[in-house]
């Protein structure tokens, strides 16, 4: 493809010191049934051998772009700026996707300004041994999101480039829930287009998970991107998707606790349990802001963590996962 050809898809890769996984992902869009496509690896300041690794593909659809550090959203921002291709989409660089992946998506893009697929959701232990593995496919997500059906993880979507950019791209303070944010403002640009969302209900990505370890910096994280969805979308949440509304508080007033902020939590968790779908589990914790000795098993109580979209949790059984960052605290928070 010549190089000044304006190709059909941009794919954004961001990556930081993953210099093991980044040539598997490079690979698998290589290898895409659909060769209409550029692909950016925009290194987010590694200090490990991506950039050789990346050098081995001789590939003129494949190009490098190395950044100081500003974390993942920054990054695949500056891709979606860059790039040329019409349609756009992410693949994290410990992701790989399969070989019909953006041929699918293509076609739903003939006829919606949004497409999903499906993803294959694998959890490693820290050893790399797969511990667990389901196909997730694209679901109702509710009236906050115009009752579309969709699945919006890295790799699980493609858009028109312009409407990324229009919609002002990724939240680059944001280390989590940072395409659950994005999704709901484009759904507020796309409710009333006709067929907004195509689906395509095959797992054509590959979604790498590690057993979610959260340090305090995560608990930030999670209360940041949980208090942001609030302030920015609370209104439509309460008003359309309540359960959602009190899951967002839930995660709050969990984080907020982890992290000592025991009159912070109490807020978010007087609002959940005073809703009239109010959990048990809300209830006891609010109670428990009262007494800090017992907050601990509080906290780690059953129905943790676990994603509906890309990394928020809702309440479900067993522990919590998500996908481990690999560059915590850039500047301001930056998933």
């Amino acid at each position: 493809m010549p190089r000044f050809a304006e190709p059909a898809f941009t794919v954004v890769v961001p990556t930081l010191d993953r210099a093991a996984t980044i040539g598997r992902a490079i690979e698998s869009v290589v290898a895409q049934t659909w060769t209409d496509f550029e692909l950016l690896v925009v290194d987010d300041g590694s200090t490990d051998d991506t950039r050789a690794v990346v050098a081995r593909f001789q590939d003129e659809r494949v190009r490098y772009l190395r950044r100081a550090h500003r974390g993942r959203s920054a990054a695949r921002n500056h891709g979606a700026e860059v790039g040329r291709g019409r349609w756009l989409t992410f693949l994290d660089s410990d992701d790989h996707a399969r070989p019909a992946w953006l041929g699918r998506l293509e076609n739903g893009l003939r006829t919606a300004p949004i497409a999903c697929c499906g993803a294959l959701c694998v959890t490693r232990s820290a050893d790399g041994a797969t511990v667990a593995s389901r196909a997730r496919l694209p679901e109702p997500l509710g009236p906050a999101f115009g009752d579309a059906t969709g699945l919006f993880l890295a790799g699980t979507y493609a858009l028109d480039r312009r409407l990324f950019l229009a919609a002002g791209g990724f939240d680059p303070r944001l280390r989590f829930s940072e395409n659950t944010e994005l999704a709901l403002r484009l759904a507020a640009r796309v409710r009333d287009d006709r067929g907004r969302i195509a689906c395509v209900a095959e797992p054509l990505v590959v979604y790498e998970q590690r057993p979610d370890r959260l340090t305090a910096d995560g608990y930030a994280a999670r209360l940041d991107a949980a208090e942001t969805i609030l302030d920015r979308h609370g209104e439509v949440l309460r008003t359309q998707s309540p359960p959602t509304y009190l899951t967002y508080h839930g995660i709050a007033g969990v984080n907020a606790a982890r992290l000592g902020d025991l009159r912070r939590a109490r807020r978010h968790f007087s609002v959940a349990q005073g809703l009239r779908r109010g959990t048990v589990l809300n209830q006891l914790r609010w109670l428990a802001t009262f007494a800090p000795g017992a907050r601990g098993w509080v906290w780690r109580a059953r129905g943790e963590l676990r994603r509906p979209l890309d990394g928020e949790p809702t309440r479900v059984g067993g522990s919590a996962r998500m996908k481990r960052d690999p560059s915590p605290g850039a500047g301001p928070p930056a998933r």
